[in-house]
């Protein structure tokens, strides 16, 4: 009777335990596929954005949170995606105090609170119940934080697999975002010219190849400027060749503050930049060299320059690209040839023999 009992005892303890180790392996198993889905994604995101997003989006819509925010620090602001369910947001906010962050960094594991007491994700996910907060790092870098709401009020329970699904896509994401960081910078480094920051002459044959392309198609018009720093040698004779470095860079600041985001900027080589202008009319192309001379007048301090440029526009000037460039190039030359500081335009016409000018010179104040 004893032994009957035990062993039916022992039976249902066997029944009880294989089939709690059955769900146990299936939700194991069920957890290893969201990673290997999110691990997939990460290969495909390349960009810094999109890696973030990629975390916020699996955080949302595989393990369950109501809403979710990832942010990374650049410099003095913090850059990240918050999703809400329904919507996904790209966020900018300026640093300030983030206790609760630098916490979950100092730790190295996500922490859970019941409310938020962080001026820093207070803002970017106000007035969030029962949070995971996981920082997103590698190798000790810290890289950025993880927050995520469940919600569901104080009685509410985080299930203990979904916090260690967060920190594992968290230190997934984390080695992501260093690649697609490694990247960016590669590509920085590619297309960027080192002492100015702005595009470099690949960059801008592409651009321009590219823009030239579109023009014909849409039949919009294309401008480009291209300025030339007058007698810059004798800047570098009389000041040294730091103070020329320092008078590029100045020249290349007045550029991207007096050019949208969609132009491309670039130094074409030495002490000669030029500017695409998409969709810019000639007329419109004057205005912004105009605008630019008087920025360097204002701006550059570093030894007394001066500047001259040359306009032309698609379809006015050029039928394509490489007629476009040499019509900007004789415009220029013809500014230098009739005295310097000057702007001149290229006149009408298609033809590839340097085109007539007309140009307009006023004085540009010298730098102190």
């Amino acid at each position: 009777m004893v032994s009957a009992a035990t062993f039916l005892l022992f039976a249902l303890s066997a029944a009880l335990f294989s089939a709690v180790n059955e769900r146990a392996l299936r939700h194991s198993r069920s957890q290893l596929e969201l990673l290997v889905e999110l691990g997939a994604e990460l290969e495909r995101a390349l960009r810094h954005d999109d890696v973030v997003a990629t975390l916020v989006r699996h955080s949302c819509a595989r393990l369950g949170f109501n809403r979710a925010v990832v942010l990374v620090r650049t410099g003095k602001v913090w850059e990240g995606v918050r999703d809400d369910g329904a919507v996904v947001v790209r966020l900018h906010s300026p640093d300030r105090p983030a206790p609760l962050v630098h916490a979950a960094w100092a730790s190295g594991t996500p922490m859970l609170v019941r409310v938020v007491d962080d001026d820093l994700l207070d803002l970017v996910l106000p007035n969030a119940q029962n949070v995971v907060v996981a920082p997103v790092a590698v190798d000790g870098e810290d890289l950025g934080i993880a927050v995520a709401e469940w919600g569901g009020g104080a009685d509410a329970r985080i299930p203990t697999s979904t916090v260690q699904s967060l920190a594992q896509a968290s230190m997934h994401t984390a080695l992501a975002l260093r690649n697609a960081r490694l990247l960016d910078e590669i590509e920085r480094l590619a297309t960027r010219d080192s002492l100015t920051g702005l595009a470099n002459r690949r960059l801008f044959d592409e651009s321009l190849r590219r823009e030239a392309a579109r023009s014909q198609r849409l039949g919009s018009p294309l401008s480009l400027l291209v300025l030339d720093v007058d007698h810059f040698k004798q800047v570098n004779d009389s000041y040294g060749h730091q103070t020329g470095d320092d008078v590029l860079c100045e020249v290349a600041d007045a550029l991207v503050a007096n050019t949208k985001n969609f132009d491309v900027a670039a130094r074409y080589g030495g002490d000669e930049f030029v500017v695409l202008l998409p969709g810019c009319s000639r007329e419109d192309a004057i205005g912004v060299a105009q605008r630019v001379r008087n920025e360097i007048a204002r701006q550059v301090g570093e030894a007394p320059v001066t500047i001259s440029g040359g306009i032309a526009t698609m379809p006015d000037n050029a039928a394509d690209a490489e007629r476009l460039m040499a019509a900007a190039d004789a415009a220029l030359y013809e500014a230098k040839r009739t005295g310097r500081d000057r702007v001149a335009s290229s006149g009408r016409g298609l033809e590839m023999a340097p085109p007539p000018v007309l140009s307009w010179s006023a004085p540009l104040a010298r730098g102190a």
